[in-house]
C-alpha cells in the first residue's frame, strides 16, 4: 500500500521540528510522517507507536508503565520518571524539546481525562505544528493556505479561551470575522474551492479527517 504524504513547502522542510509520541491511539503505517526529525521523543508506551514507523527515540521518558515489555526501544537511553509525579508524560517529553515546534503523534481515543490533559499541556507549552492520531489529523495555524479536493470536510477551531476573529476564502460556509471560541467551532465545514485560505488573530486548529491528510497540500503556513 502505497504511503499517504502531506506536501509541503520546501521552507518548512528546512524548519528544525522534533517529533513527540504519546499513548493513546495514533496513526496507522501507511501515513508518511513529515520528518526528518533533528530530534525524537517518546513518552512511555509512545514508544510503541514510533516502532510502528521504525522510528528510534533519542529520549524515552515516563514511568514506562504501559510500554511493551518486547519493546526494542527499552534499551536505549531513557529517564524514568517517579511513579508518583505532579508531571504528566506528555509534559516530561515536552520538557526536552529544545526545537522551535514539534509534530505529534497518539493521543487519540482511551480515557477522556486524558485527552483533556493533552489539550491543556497545549495551554501551557503551546500546540503541536501537526497532530496525527488515529481518526485525526491537525494544523495549528494563525494563517494557513492549502489545497484539498473540493467538498472535503473540515472543522476550524480554537485551541485556547482567547475568541480568536477568523476570516476566509474557499469554504462553503466562510468565516468572515467569526468569533471562533470553545463555544463557537467551525463544526464540519467543508471546501467549496481546492484552494482555501483561512487566518484568525490568534492560533487556530484546522482538523481534518486522517484518510483526507494524505490529499492536502499546505501552500504556506503560519
Amino acid at each position: 500500500m502505497e504511503k499517504k504524504s502531506i506536501i509541503l513547502p520546501m521552507d518548512m522542510l528546512n524548519v528544525p521540528t522534533s517529533l513527540v509520541a504519546i499513548g493513546g491511539e495514533g496513526p496507522d503505517e501507511n501515513i508518511n510522517l513529515p520528518g526528518p526529525y533533528p530530534f525524537v521523543v517518546a513518552a512511555d508506551s509512545g514508544a510503541d507507536l514510533l516502532e510502528k514507523f521504525g522510528v528510534s527515540p533519542d529520549v524515552l521518558v515516563g514511568d514506562l508503565d504501559s510500554i511493551s515489555e518486547k519493546n526494542g526501544f527499552l534499551g536505549l537511553c531513557k529517564e524514568k520518571a517517579k511513579t508518583d509525579k505532579d508531571e504528566s508524560d506528555f509534559e516530561l517529553a515536552l520538557m526536552k524539546v529544545d526545537t522551535a515546534c514539534y509534530d505529534l503523534i497518539g493521543g487519540g481515543g482511551g480515557r477522556m481525562d486524558h485527552f483533556v490533559m493533552i489539550w491543556s499541556v497545549f495551554l501551557r507549552f503551546s500546540p503541536p505544528r501537526f497532530w496525527f492520531t488515529k481518526h485525526d489529523f491537525l494544523v495549528s495555524f494563525k494563517h494557513i493556505r492549502f489545497s484539498l479536493p473540493v467538498d472535503t470536510l473540515v472543522t476550524v477551531m480554537a485551541i485556547d479561551e482567547k475568541v480568536v476573529n477568523a476570516k476566509s476564502k474557499g469554504l462553503k460556509w466562510e468565516l468572515d470575522n467569526f468569533p471562533l471560541s470553545y463555544k463557537a467551532v467551525s463544526l464540519s465545514n467543508r471546501t467549496d474551492e481546492e484552494v482555501v485560505e483561512i487566518e484568525g488573530d490568534d492560533t487556530l486548529f484546522l482538523r481534518m479527517d486522517i484518510n483526507d491528510h494524505g490529499r492536502l497540500e499546505i501552500l504556506s503556513l503560519c
